[in-house]
């Protein structure tokens, strides 16, 4: 099969000169996506492989981590448009980021095809922070417990890290028959998506609690949208505050996704639950997979479920935050062979691609793990055993002598348990004396 985002050559034909070519992209399986994560780690300009990388598939259990070399696989991906995210982060407050989509089709064959996408820059990542809040100002009691915000950016999956905000408020104490200052949920929260890769972003907004005296529990808002050029990498943006709204239940919005299941899984059911009215709805996807549903303005949880089957593995539950008169487009939710997702830690073009080219070599498309090779046994033979006489050569009592070259140099005086002392080849296992070497070869007269 071909990729067509692989690099294509036709054959020439110049008098009697012949030029043909490689293309490793023949080599990939149905659905497989690979490539290089490379930066600019050492800040001279010079990119180089990144490993220890994960990358993931949007709306998948689909992930893996990038090779020494900086590779990746990806195996059992299924036909339509993917979004592949690449994050790393160093522990030294620098990390790392990169979205990048990918279309998966078919070629000529009739086969879907697997694409090679050669060297992606992995670029610092940006923090997108700021806070959002309810359309009024909160009393004392207005909260009944600590409310939930939700921030998430519909364009890379990502929920951001929200925390309720709090204030000393002067509130009526019926016991003490007096005002008292008492710490109250404010209604304000603070959110922080710490990994963000340079690129358009889309952030929409949602609170629930519990309610007072007299105040709903459920509010949405957003989009936010922000692009993030490559000048801003590294750096901490602030997103404009929001204020939320209550719902509107009059004007629907849509939220829309494509179901995909890897051959052989059943069929998967669709749950959408919606938070503020505690309800749960079931829809059937389209002939092409795809769900596109008009809902009450709200907080919507989605989950995809295979009932139990063995073998495949679903995505986690989604947020989803649904406006009036907008669209939420979560993408493709996708069910993937296990045996896929684990094949693709092993999956390689060359032996380089391999965790350890040392033990693995790359065979049809597979690391595949070979044999170390072991150390040649000791040299035997009674001639060589008198050239190490201590007479002779000077060998010393203590097992294995490095400084008493035998058999014209090819090798060392050793002494066996039995007092013999032997030839040790340069480089080979002293297997008299070495505890770990078990069973002991019989190498040697007197061993």
């Amino acid at each position: 099969m071909r990729s067509p985002l692989a690099l294509t050559a036709a054959a020439l034909l110049l008098g009697a000169c012949s030029y043909t070519y490689s293309n490793p992209a023949e080599r990939l399986d149905t659905g497989e996506v690979t490539g290089r994560v490379v930066a600019d780690t050492s800040g001279t300009g010079a990119l180089g492989p990144v490993s220890g990388v994960t990358v993931e598939v949007k709306g998948s259990a689909n992930s893996q981590s990038s090779r020494g070399n900086g590779s990746f696989f990806l195996l059992g991906l299924e036909q339509g448009r993917h979004t592949l995210l690449f994050t790393k982060a160093t522990g030294e407050g620098n990390n790392w980021s990169l979205q990048r989509d990918v279309e998966l089709g078919f070629g000529s064959d009739g086969q879907l095809e697997g694409v090679i996408l050669g060297d992606l820059r992995l670029r610092y990542s940006v923090a997108l922070s700021g806070t959002f809040s309810v359309p009024f100002t909160s009393g004392c009691g207005d909260f009944t417990g600590p409310p939930t915000g939700y921030a998430i950016d519909e364009v890379t999956g990502a929920v951001a890290a929200v925390v309720p905000l709090t204030a000393a408020r002067s509130c009526w104490d019926p016991f003490l028959l007096t005002y008292v200052p008492v710490p109250e949920y404010t209604g304000a929260f603070s959110s922080a998506i710490h990994v963000a890769p340079v690129g358009p972003h889309r952030v929409r907004f949602a609170i629930t609690a519990g309610s007072g005296f007299q105040f709903g529990n459920t509010w949405v808002g957003g989009p936010l949208s922000q692009n993030i050029p490559e000048t801003s990498e590294g750096q901490s943006l602030t997103l404009a505050a929001a204020t939320l709204r209550t719902p509107d239940t009059f004007n629907p919005g849509r939220l829309r996704f494509r179901v995909v299941a890897a051959p052989g899984s059943p069929a998967p059911s669709v749950n959408v639950f919606d938070v503020r009215a505690g309800t749960t709805l079931n829809p059937t996807p389209d002939s092409s997979g795809w769900v596109d549903e008009s809902l009450t303005e709200g907080l919507y949880q989605v989950s995809i479920d295979v009932g139990g089957a063995l073998g495949f593995q679903v995505p986690a539950r989604i947020d989803a935050v649904v406006v009036a008169g907008q669209v939420t487009e979560l993408g493709e939710l996708t069910v993937v062979d296990a045996n896929k997702v684990n094949a693709g830690s092993l999956a390689c073009l060359g032996t380089a691609d391999c965790p350890d080219p040392v033990i693995y070599s790359c065979s049809n498309g597979r690391c595949v793990f070979q044999e170390p090779a072991q150390p040649a046994l000791c040299a035997t033979g009674p001639q060589i055993d008198s050239e190490c006489s201590a007479t002779i050569n000077g060998c010393i009592s203590t097992p294995p002598s490095a400084n008493a070259p035998c058999n014209g140099g090819l090798g060392v005086c050793g002494q066996t348990p039995g007092f013999t002392y032997v030839c040790i080849p340069n480089g080979a296992l002293d297997c008299r004396f070495d505890p770990d070497v078990v069973p002991k070869p019989n190498c040697s007269t007197g061993a």
